[in-house]
């Protein structure tokens, strides 16, 4: 059940990620892709896919630690 919680939590996080940065998430995370074959396979710059990286993933904590606490 609390599995079950945090994979709603998560889904629910990554679905107000804008769409730049879920698909760099979903490439690095999902499917094991590097920022570099992120990027070329997005046709953008490694430093882009770096920084929607690292917005998105700061994103992701704070909507996952809110719902956490709220839980």
């Amino acid at each position: 059940a609390e599995q079950a919680s945090w994979r709603a939590a998560l889904a629910s996080a990554l679905s107000r990620l804008p769409d730049e940065q879920r698909e760099v998430i979903t490439r690095m995370y999902v499917h094991g892709e590097t920022f570099a074959v992120a990027a070329a396979s997005l046709g953008i710059a490694v430093g882009t896919a770096k920084s929607r990286g690292r917005l998105a993933l700061a994103t992701l904590r704070a909507h996952l630690n809110f719902e956490v606490a709220d839980a």
